[in-house]
């Protein structure tokens, strides 16, 4: 996943854009709310295409998101 643009997308984007992200890097719900110091009820409600990540949300899940996948990366080299 190169990109978190989905964050921005419709609540489909965003749901589908989390389930992706967790699964590939095999986060429960918990750890994801955790990690990226959002509610565990706010990943609920993104995965259940209940709402839309506010502003501060969407960036803390992408803040988050980006420098996993970096340090992932440098892990793998």
């Amino acid at each position: 996943m190169e990109t978190n643009d989905f964050l921005l997308g419709n609540r489909n984007d965003v749901a589908a854009g989390l389930r992706l992200f967790r699964a590939t890097h095999e986060l429960s719900q918990s750890e994801l709310a955790s990690l990226s110091n959002v509610s565990l009820r706010t990943v609920q409600n993104l995965e259940g295409r209940t709402v839309r990540p506010n502003p501060l949300t969407a960036m803390k899940l992408d803040s988050f998101m980006r420098k996993y996948q970096r340090s992932r990366k440098k892990a793998v080299a």
